[in-house]
């Protein structure tokens, strides 16, 4: 017998956005509605030749895509969903499964 389990998340489920140091480790977290403000550096191990420098500028193109991507999360977060639900309507994203769900399903 095979089971499967999939997951899938609504935009109201999406509380926060977690930045994750691949030098340190560090793990910074923000509030969907406060993730715009994003450092420029790890906080912990920060900027220079042993620190983790994260975007090079304001308008660095890999910072302005992510918070263009968070502002629009933040935006469906809120207005959009309102609107869908007046049409009857309700989005949700199916996430791959976990390492546990996987093995669930392996025989």
């Amino acid at each position: 017998m095979t089971h499967e389990t999939k997951v899938f998340i609504d935009f109201a489920d999406i509380l926060s956005v977690q930045l994750e140091c691949v030098k340190c480790g560090t793990r910074y977290v923000r509030p969907i509605d406060k993730a715009g403000h994003l450092p420029m550096y790890c906080p912990t191990c920060g900027i220079g030749t042993e620190g983790a420098e994260w975007f090079t500028g304001n308008q660095d193109s890999d910072r302005v895509a992510l918070v263009a991507f968070l502002n629009q999360l933040q935006k469906l977060n809120s207005d959009f969903i309102k609107s869908l639900a007046q049409k009857k309507l309700r989005v949700m994203l199916e996430i791959k499964p976990s390492a546990s769900q996987k093995s669930e399903r392996e025989p």
